[in-house]
């Protein structure tokens, strides 16, 4: 959990939430997005006009933290630390997952 590495390409460190170690030489890597955005829909006093702006904000910042994940290099840094350790296998694939916790308002998004 919150494992960090040192990202080789711009020399920042990287911290997803968590790191899975999976059969099969497979590396899960969670990175979590929460958003205060996340709690407008709910909170749209107009029904109609505010909660579409509301979902409307929401699909930005998501489409925002979605960019911000991709542009991270997990891959390298992930196999850069593992091979650091010693370990003399070879890491087959690396899935990276942007976990949100809330499924009902991404259902609306557009």
């Amino acid at each position: 959990m919150e494992h960090s590495f040192d990202d080789a390409q711009e020399s920042k460190r990287l911290r997803p939430d968590a790191v899975v170690f999976l059969p099969s030489e497979s590396v899960l890597v969670i990175d979590s997005k929460a958003s205060k955005i996340l709690l407008e829909p709910a909170e749209a006093e107009d029904a109609e006009k505010e909660e579409e702006q509301a979902y409307t904000n929401l699909a930005s910042t998501t489409k925002q933290h979605l960019k911000a994940l991709e542009g991270k290099d997990y891959r390298g840094a992930i196999v850069s630390s593992y091979k650091g350790s010693g370990r003399e296998t070879e890491i087959r694939r690396i899935i990276s997952v942007m976990y949100l916790p809330n499924e009902g308002a991404l259902e609306k998004l557009k």
